[in-house]
């Protein structure tokens, strides 16, 4: 009487393409991700400048806090944290100068000085890209204008994210009408929406800059421009 042998199901291991030049991600619970990266549950609202920034497990990291705040002042100890509760008017003209909302109401951002001692302020925004979250920093000058740029996590498939030369051409704007992928800046090709979540968030971080730290413009001086919430082209 012959006998039924169930094999064991085999499962296929494979691996995320790599593409060539760019940073690898960092699996979040690994041990890396763990010294300076905590978990932080996926909003569906806009979160700005997040202090303990976090992705879900499994997410792909690619700079823990500490990490992205070096690159900001060089060292993270020469950044001074601070937290600010907007006001519905705040979060209104945020809205209006962004042309997108304000997201959360408590914001925490970090002031100091670069290695160069030149003021900085860094802020952090994690928001849905697709239907996946990522978390950008956005370094700003005492001018007003953007330092530096950087991705922290992102969960959509990585044909998806936005390369460090892309991420360049946010260096040196300020907030204006320029702002935008119907303007200045270049659309990432294939990734529309991964293209306009950085500019929203860049937008909103400079208007949000320019409410919380920055000094109250003379009678008559140009403020933030507001442009329209971009939208699918006809």
């Amino acid at each position: 009487m012959s006998r039924l042998v169930r094999k064991p199901a085999s499962r296929a291991v494979g691996r995320a393409p790599r593409t060539p030049g760019a940073a690898q991600p960092v699996n979040a619970g690994s041990s890396r991700a763990s010294v300076g990266l905590r978990l932080l549950p996926p909003a569906l609202g806009l979160i700005l400048a997040i202090a303990a920034l976090g992705t879900p497990a499994g997410a792909r990291v690619y700079l823990g806090r500490d990490e992205a705040l070096g690159l900001a002042f060089g060292d993270p100890a020469r950044a001074e944290r601070k937290t600010a509760y907007l006001t519905d008017e705040q979060a209104a003209a945020i809205e209006e100068a962004a042309g997108s909302p304000a997201g959360s109401r408590v914001v925490v951002y970090f002031e100091g000085t670069d290695a160069a001692g030149e003021e900085r302020t860094a802020w952090f925004d994690t928001h849905l890209v697709r239907t996946l979250p990522e978390t950008v920093m956005v370094v700003v000058g005492a001018e007003g204008r953007v330092v530096r740029v950087d991705i922290l996590s992102f969960d959509e498939p990585e044909d998806y994210l936005p390369s460090r030369r892309w991420l360049d051409q946010f260096d040196g704007r300020p907030l204006d009408e320029e702002l935008s992928t119907r303007r200045a800046i270049r659309a990432v090709a294939g990734a529309t929406l991964s293209s306009r979540a950085v500019t929203a968030t860049v937008r909103r971080v400079l208007a949000t800059h320019h409410l919380l730290t920055a000094p109250s413009p003379a009678p008559g001086s140009a403020g933030p421009q507001r442009v329209e919430p971009e939208g699918e082209k006809p």
